[in-house]
């Protein structure tokens, strides 16, 4: 691999530690593995285990924030923000009267796992319990029993309970 400035890098415990703090630094995160590129100024994977023994020790040498799995933690930073939507339960019960003023019907359990325009139905059941709550805190007539096109049973999905 070459430097910046063309020469030829030659990489060390040392020199891999301080590009990954600097690349942290940069960009708060990780580096995803595409980036393991001469233009990003790190070393390849295959240097890093071979010097390093594995990206996990580097990270964690480093300070990068690491899930119980060993991954690095993908906080959520202000760029990825704004690529994904947050769905607070004020904003799904929005979500259901925006569907129902364009479409003209209550949302139906399919619609919560397809429709772009809505939070998915595992995102809705965390915040409400169920579809049928969330339906019944929007102003759906029958509290989401009835009308929907589903089975009569409140949205059709319910949380698995872990015991």
């Amino acid at each position: 691999m070459l430097s910046p400035t063309g020469h030829a890098q030659h990489w060390t415990e040392e020199t891999i530690h301080s590009a990954f703090a600097a690349f942290y630094t940069a960009h708060h995160r990780a580096p995803r593995m595409a980036e393991f590129a001469q233009a990003s100024g790190l070393p390849s994977r295959g240097t890093v285990r071979r010097l390093c023994g594995s990206l996990t020790a580097v990270y964690a040498a480093v300070g990068i924030p690491l899930t119980l799995g060993g991954h690095p933690r993908r906080d959520p930073h202000p760029q990825d923000l704004r690529r994904r939507p947050r769905w607070p339960p004020a904003r799904i019960i929005e979500a259901i009267h925006a569907f129902r003023a364009r479409h003209g019907r209550w949302p139906e359990t399919s619609d919560f796992c397809h429709a772009m325009e809505m939070p998915h139905a595992v995102t809705v059941m965390r915040a409400f319990g169920t579809l049928a709550e969330a339906r019944r805190r929007a102003g759906m007539p029958g509290g989401g029993h009835e009308g929907h096109g589903g089975s009569g049973r409140g949205g059709g999905l319910t949380p698995r309970r872990r015991g």
